[in-house]
């Protein structure tokens, strides 16, 4: 009904959606263009399309209903805190496509871009650990099961995000700042020699996104945690291999 919207009442600055089925990928796609940027004003609780609405579409913004309703602690409220600290990185990064969205099927191993003129895999850290264990005999036991979002939700249960999701912002072709859950950022680049020069994480705090520990050793193998939506600032060291 787009089209028919944009000839009846041309005046409308964008259409926006409100999002409750599972394939809400494939509706940002369809809302998302030049001529009408993506705004998500009612979704469900989902922590991830939050991430695939802003950086993967250029959303202007992404609201969840009855927001009121979300437990302490809850992940959209973690990944909206750190979306807002990072809105001046987001507003400039949008227009060049230099930020990138991803929210991967639980049994989706990887996906790829390139920003700034840097390759880009993101991978599926539970996969990756899980492929890893096997091949040395140790199966890895089921994912606990996670907090519902809500306290009192209004259109039934509100289960948490399992998916590895998040996005990456590149600062400039060497430095790069990644948000998420669940995922490992590789930077390949053939024939050269790509090495993590730094990893330090950032906070929110209430004076805004500020830069915390410097993560080494086995803290790189997976700089987006697992068990929590979390955010880093990485720089490269790119070398002729």
């Amino acid at each position: 009904m787009v089209p028919v919207w944009r000839a009846a009442a041309p005046a409308i600055d964008f259409l926006a959606p409100d999002i409750y089925v599972p394939n809400a990928e494939e509706v940002m796609r369809q809302y998302a263009s030049a001529s009408n940027p993506l705004f998500v004003p009612e979704a469900r609780f989902r922590a991830g399309d939050a991430f695939l609405a802003i950086g993967g579409f250029g959303g202007l913004g992404y609201n969840v209903f009855g927001v009121e309703e979300g437990r302490e602690g809850n992940q959209f409220s973690a990944a909206r805190s750190i979306i807002t600290s990072l809105t001046p990185e987001i507003v400039d990064a949008q227009p060049d496509g230099r930020i990138f969205g991803f929210a991967l099927d639980p049994q989706e191993e990887s996906i790829s871009t390139e920003l700034a003129g840097t390759a880009i895999t993101v991978r599926n850290s539970r996969k990756l650990l899980e492929g890893m264990l096997l091949d040395a005999g140790v199966r890895v036991p089921p994912a606990p099961e996670l907090l519902e979002e809500t306290v009192a939700a209004t259109h039934g249960p509100t289960p948490g995000d399992a998916r590895p999701f998040g996005m990456v912002l590149a600062i400039s072709p060497t430095e790069f700042i990644g948000v998420g859950q669940g995922a490992q950022v590789d930077f390949p680049k053939p024939g050269y020699d790509v090495e993590l020069d730094a990893v330090r994480e950032l906070v929110v705090t209430d004076a805004g996104l500020q830069e915390g520990r410097f993560l080494n050793g086995d803290e790189r193998l997976e700089i987006l945690s697992d068990k929590h939506i979390s955010a880093v600032r990485v720089s490269l060291l790119i070398s002729a291999g």
